[in-house]
Parts: C-alpha cells; sequence; structure tokens
C-alpha cells in the first residue's frame, strides 16, 4: 500500500510540474507580448520627443539664435529616456534579438529621412557638443585611479582619425575607385563607415563608464549587425537610417573638415571637365 501510494504521490507531482512550466511558459509569452507592445509605445514617443524637438529648432533659428546646450540636454534626457524604457522592456521580457528588436524599434524612424532633416535630430545635433564632451571625458579619465587609464585616454584620441579613413572613401574620385575595383571599394567603404559607428558607440561606453554625459543619446547599429541575407525589412531599415545618423552626426562635429574636402571636390571636377 505503501509502494502505491508513493507512486501516485510522484505521479501527481509530476503533473503539477508540467502543468506549473506550462503556466510559466504562458505567463512568460503573454508578458514577453505585452512588452513589445509597449516597447513600441516608448520608440513611438520617442519619435514623437524627435519630431516635437525639431519643430523648436527651426522656430529658435528662424530668430537667428541656437539652442542653448542647457536646453538642448533636457530634450536630448527625454529622448533617451523613452528608448531606455523600451530597451529596458525588451531586454527582461523578450529573447532581445535584432529582429525582435526592430520590429519595435522601426517605430521611431522619421518618416523621410533627407539630409535637412536628418541634421535637425537630435542625434546628430549632439555633434554641437562633442569636443566639450570629449574635453569633460577626457577631465574625467585623468582626474580616476582606473588602470585602464591610459588607454581610455589614446582612445578618447580616435574618433576624428577614424571618420577622416571614411572621408577618404566618400571622396574618392571615380578614377580611384576604379583603380580598387568597385566592389572592393564599396566593400572597404561600408567597413570604414561601420567603424566610425563601432567607434562612437565605444565612446559613448566610456563615457558612461566614467560618469559623465554620452556623446549620443543612444548606440548606433553597425550594417554588418546581421549579414543582408539574415535582415529583416525592419533591421535592415534600421541599420540604413541608423547609417545615416553617423554622418550627419559627424558631419556636424567635423563641419570645417567635410566642407574643405567638398571645395576641392568641385575644384577638381571643374577642373577636368
Amino acid at each position: 500500500m505503501g509502494i502505491e501510494l508513493g507512486v501516485f504521490k510522484e505521479s501527481s507531482s509530476s503533473e503539477e510540474l508540467e502543468a506549473a512550466n506550462k503556466a510559466a511558459q504562458e505567463f512568460r509569452t503573454e508578458q514577453s507580448t505585452k512588452s513589445v507592445e509597449l516597447a513600441t509605445r516608448f520608440f513611438k514617443e520617442a519619435l514623437e520627443v524627435q519630431t516635437d524637438f525639431r519643430r523648436r529648432l527651426e522656430l529658435i533659428s528662424q530668430n537667428g539664435d541656437e539652442m542653448s546646450e542647457k536646453e538642448f540636454e533636457k530634450w536630448e534626457d527625454y529622448y533617451a529616456n523613452e528608448i531606455s524604457y523600451a530597451e529596458d522592456e525588451l531586454k527582461q521580457w523578450t529573447d532581445y534579438r535584432p529582429e525582435t528588436v526592430a520590429e519595435c524599434k522601426k517605430s521611431m524612424i522619421l518618416p523621410t529621412s533627407n539630409d535637412g532633416e536628418l541634421s535637425n535630430t537630435i542625434e546628430a545635433q549632439a555633434g554641437r557638443f562633442y569636443f566639450s564632451r570629449l574635453s569633460a571625458l577626457r577631465e574625467a579619465i585623468i582626474s580616476s585611479n582606473d588602470p585602464k587609464a591610459e588607454e581610455d585616454l589614446e582612445y578618447a584620441k580616435g574618433f576624428y582619425p577614424t571618420v577622416l579613413r571614411h572621408l577618404d572613401y566618400v571622396y574618392m574620385s571615380e578614377d580611384d575607385a576604379r583603380d580598387h575595383g568597385f566592389a572592393e571599394y564599396d566593400q572597404a567603404r561600408t567597413w570604414a563607415h561601420n567603424q566610425v559607428i563601432r567607434y562612437l558607440n565605444g565612446l559613448n561606453d566610456l563615457a558612461t563608464k566614467y560618469h559623465v554625459r554620452t556623446f549620443m543619446a543612444r548606440n548606433l547599429w553597425p550594417s554588418d549587425t546581421r549579414s543582408k541575407k539574415d535582415q529583416t525589412p525592419a533591421i535592415a531599415n534600421m541599420m540604413r537610417y541608423d547609417r545615416d545618423i553617423a554622418g550627419r552626426y559627424y558631419t556636424t562635429v567635423f563641419s570645417a573638415e567635410i566642407e574643405q574636402r567638398e571645395r576641392a571636390q568641385k575644384a577638381k571636377q571643374r577642373l577636368f571637365r
């Protein structure tokens, strides 16, 4: 009788465990669905902040003024918070794969992405304060006792040459591109652009490490996050958007360098007409 009772209890426990696992899985699935919906809503809120920011920027510029750094940081914080809320939801309740994130994140992409509009995004306008943020980061590193301080100081110097390497490809003549081989040129240019994005993300991470303001409100996606054959439309759109944002950011930072290159390119074109 004792043996039969033990078998019954074991069977009952197994069924209870199976039911508990099923309930837990259902709960997780339900939470994941809710999390995706909520994250999408936060990304949409981020887009609304972006839109309101651009309107405010245009209003200020109509009066011949520039937005102060203090006001800009308020907009940037508001925008960054919405994105952070969305990311936290996805990290906690979903698989957080790029496919999942991109489906939600596409809600924050501007409906149109011409250069003028991208230049007035919160991300691009952060470039106005690149040098002050770089100075704050350098001071924080120097005053720290971090064992990697020297290495981090060296890294902080590297964004400009990384951008220059990409600009070398952007302003390369057609003849030079042909000499490289167009396929090789395109591959090298894409790699250089991804290096710019990775370096900017690295500066953001370094700023976070030393408790100073990041260089941009969010990290960007390099275009090789997923190979082309494995990219969903949402991933491809997000990567395209972030590539454009990176370009507008460093154009804001290094406008003098880019203007010089454009003048040289136009002069060369006139010469060889």
